[in-house]
């Protein structure tokens, strides 16, 4: 496989050819592909096309985050073969009039931006027009949904018919209707889907290992765990008995808790307000509980101490951190910490992590709470393993060239363990990680096949999920599983669907009109 650094037009390989073919002859298409086979490739096939006929045309490449946005811009620039400043990266740390600049100056050929900005300028005077762009690219396009920035674009670039809109993603939904809003707001109207098993792809995939770790929590945990559960039985009782959940049986998730929640804010029953501080009692005390089995000693204790910070919260927050036994667990957490019992997850990780180093292999570790890529960061580097994070920039996070950096210094090999928040999950240019550890599970397909994609990328690789037996933590895990072969499913039900529409208008268009020589698609075959 090659490195993004070897890639060029010319090495285009035939299914990367033939997705672009297919995009040019059939108008706004979605690119579905797994993560490595690239789907920017194909982007700057088009782009390349476009440029050629409209060479008064500019292409605008959208994407998240800006690192990415500035990963994306270099690669462009050298896949176009574009001189210095033709390719130019926007963002909101460029002042407005600066903006406006740019978007007026005619020897820019491609704008990398973030969407939010992109957004704002469609609203200002003397700002952006999307009508001098002959392509328009959404990069993570599973993005396109509810009000993310991509919809606002999308739907300005749609009033122009000489804009090309092109969504690309490894992973659209397992739910139906989100792929159909993803389609309906990007207008496509062509869905390219290419599997790793399909016969023009399969020589260039790269085998990725899978391997499912389950663990179970030691009999103090469980002890631990007994004790959240009769506290959290309490206020369950009582909502159970005045009928507010709506359940009869059974632990609620997140989802009936929240759905609660808003029937309690517009209820008018007088015991309206002693409801809401049990619902509020119970959602901590479950958090507090999936804490513990999925992150560990550690992190409920850093929960319960943080309840003494957010006493201000509420009375349901207060009287909970007063409660003796929350005092009494948090005792207890300090006694298993101090006898070195956390998580038996974070035993079998620090055991995989010494041996992949000491096989002078690379390993990305994804953790979903920052406590708890804190956690394993202390513990790994007491190991004499060298290893470093990446956050986010919110709170007292990293800044986004602290990040890049971080990055940087993975990719040149400085240091061995990456350990990252969700933040690494989409578009980390990373092409030689030799694992991929999921420290907790995560309930979504497209998360779970974004985190797998960092490795794999130009040789074998391995992808090692670890969960918690009988807890939520093994729910999420066969739940993610379960949904991305069900996208699968949909992915190919929606691409039939528009291929038959289209042969249907194919069809209908020969009985009306004349055949009126070589189409722009053949040209293009000949040219590629």
């Amino acid at each position: 496989m090659v490195e993004a650094s070897g890639e060029s037009l010319a090495s285009a390989r035939e299914y990367q050819l033939g997705a672009a073919r297919e995009v040019l002859a059939n108008g706004n298409s979605l690119v579905i592909m797994p993560t490595a086979l690239g789907k920017t490739l194909v982007a700057a096939l088009v782009a390349k096309e476009l440029l050629s006929k409209k060479p008064k045309s500019k292409i605008l490449f959208l994407a998240p985050t800006k690192p990415l946005v500035i990963q994306q811009s270099a690669r462009l620039e050298k896949l176009l073969s574009l001189q210095e400043g033709q390719s130019v990266v926007i963002t909101g740390e460029i002042a407005r009039e600066k903006r406006a600049e740019i978007y007026a100056d005619e020897s820019v050929r491609v704008v990398c931006a973030t969407p939010q900005t992109i957004e704002n300028d469609l609203h200002t005077q003397n700002g952006l027009a999307i009508a001098g762009f002959s392509l328009v690219v959404f990069d993570e396009a599973h993005r396109s949904v509810g009000d993310y920035a991509y919809t606002a674009v999308a739907s300005a670039a749609r009033l122009h018919a000489n804009t090309l809109l092109l969504g690309l993603t490894a992973s659209p939904s397992a739910d139906e209707h989100k792929v159909r809003e993803i389609c309906t707001n990007l207008a496509i109207k062509h869905v390219v889907s290419k599997q790793e098993t399909d016969e023009d792809v399969a020589q260039y995939v790269q085998k990725i290992e899978l391997d499912w770790k389950p663990v179970e929590l030691p009999a103090e945990m469980k002890a631990l765990r007994d004790e959240i559960t009769a506290l959290a039985q309490e206020p369950y009782g009582i909502l159970r008995i005045i009928e507010f959940l709506g359940l009869t049986s059974g632990r609620p998730n997140k989802t009936q808790l929240l759905a609660a929640r808003g029937r309690l804010a517009v209820s008018k029953s007088p015991a309206r307000f002693r409801a809401m501080s049990l619902l509020a009692r119970l959602m901590n005390l479950l958090h507090a509980q999936d804490l513990l089995e999925s992150q560990g000693v550690s992190a409920l204790h850093n929960y319960l101490l943080n309840l003494h910070k957010r006493k201000e919260e509420s009375k349901a927050v207060r009287d909970l951190a007063a409660d003796f036994r929350i005092v009494r667990m948090q005792k207890r957490c300090e006694d298993l910490i101090a006898l070195g019992i956390d998580h038996p997850k974070l035993d079998f990780l620090l055991d995989l992590l010494k041996n992949k180093v000491s096989q002078s292999k690379s390993a990305l570790v994804f953790a979903h709470y920052r406590d708890s890529v804190k956690n394993i960061l202390e513990r790994v580097n007491a190991q004499g393993i060298e290893a470093k994070v990446l956050v986010g920039k919110s709170g007292e996070g990293m800044s986004q060239k602290q990040q890049a950096q971080v990055v940087q210094e993975f990719r040149d090999k400085l240091f061995p363990v990456l350990v990252s928040t969700s933040i690494g999950e989409e578009g980390l240019d990373i092409p030689a990680v030799d694992v991929v550890v999921f420290y907790d599970a995560v309930p979504s397909e497209v998360r779970l096949i974004q985190r797998r994609g960092r490795t794999g990328r130009v040789r074998m690789g391995e992808a090692i999920m670890l969960f918690t037996k009988d807890t939520k933590d093994e729910a999420y895990h066969w739940l993610s599983r379960s949904k991305e072969k069900k996208m699968q499913g949909i992915v190919e039900k929606v691409r039939d669907e528009f291929s038959a529409s289209q042969a249907q208008q194919a069809v209908e268009a020969a009985q009306a009109a004349e055949p009126s020589g070589q189409s722009s698609l053949q040209d293009y075959s000949e040219k590629a």
